[in-house]
């Protein structure tokens, strides 16, 4: 706590020191509740003061380490949803979907098998912090990313089918489906009609014809809102 302090009332000198806060806080292993927590205490703490100055690699580092569920974790995504910018947060968002996509596919999901499970876990994780990154954003920022942001949920709303072809757990699929959908509900509060129009039309095509038709991943080509 009092090294989390003393980086709030250092503010912008503290600086030429990003990198070494984060390599050093990323590399403590997390030995015990107390000092993991201090660990993901002084990583939002130095987000709070230097967000505009930190790296988008620097922050999904943090992001990655955070996702795997250690206490102390949620206190950190929050304060990255509330503090770095929209422009900045949304690279570190699709990063993030990378890095997650490539650890499930990499570890091999077995029905009921506790790694499943865990996995699972960080992909409702990161729907969470993707619903607090949403729910803090700039709305004035949205109309330059929202092509982007369609096909991203796109991509997500094929998730359950992915899914099920490596034999998840039903349960299991259905709690990440569930924080998917909470996080694409908080997109529509933030969107106008004109915005809205394009999107519902590609999920309903996508809905009612591409699953028909059994297509795979999703191709998306929805014109700019005027």
């Amino acid at each position: 706590m009092l090294v989390a302090d003393s980086s709030r009332h250092l503010g912008s000198r503290i600086i030429p020191y990003i990198q070494s806060i984060v390599t050093t806080t990323l590399a403590l292993p997390p030995s015990s509740f107390s000092l993991t927590r201090q660990v993901f205490t002084l990583q939002a703490a130095l987000i709070e003061v230097v967000a505009n100055f930190m790296a988008p690699k620097q922050i999904v580092a943090i992001c990655q380490n955070a996702l795997k569920g250690h206490d102390g974790s949620k206190e950190v995504l929050s304060v990255i949803s509330k503090k770095v910018p929209t422009k900045t947060v949304w690279p570190v968002v699709m990063e993030l979907w990378k890095s997650v996509q490539t650890e499930s596919s990499t570890v091999g999901f077995v029905t009921r098998n506790p790694t499943n499970q865990a996995d699972c876990q960080v992909l409702s994780g990161f729907f969470d912090l993707l619903r607090l990154v949403l729910k803090n954003s700039d709305r004035n920022a949205l109309p330059g990313l929202i092509k982007a942001i369609f096909a991203f949920f796109l991509d997500v709303f094929d998730l359950r089918h992915r899914l099920q072809l490596r034999q998840i757990d039903a349960e299991d699929i259905s709690k990440v489906e569930d924080s998917a959908i909470g996080s694409f509900l908080e997109l529509v509060t933030k969107l106008n009609e004109a915005t809205f129009r394009p999107l519902f039309v590609r999920v309903y095509d996508w809905a009612v014809v591409d699953l028909s038709e059994g297509k795979g991943k999703l191709e998306f080509d929805v014109p700019q809102p005027r």
